[in-house]
């Protein structure tokens, strides 16, 4: 995606919190979802909690849906 090479913090400022929590901007808010979801998953890798979240169905379901 074009955002992640990018500054993050900046991208995101440009938009109020109400347009994304919205939906007034979807496509914007659909890529700071997957942004959120790609971080999580990446400090997870480090933390080593990937193991506690592949044991909740939801997030596997919802990890599976983004891939």
């Amino acid at each position: 995606m074009e955002m992640m090479g990018g500054d993050v913090s900046k991208t995101l400022s440009s938009y109020s919190v109400e347009e994304i929590m919205y939906g007034r901007r979807e496509e914007e808010s659909q890529k700071f979802v997957f942004m959120a979801w790609t971080l999580i998953f990446h400090s997870d890798l480090e933390n080593g909690f990937t193991t506690r979240l592949q044991n909740s169905s939801n997030v596997k379901e919802g990890a599976h849906h983004l891939m």
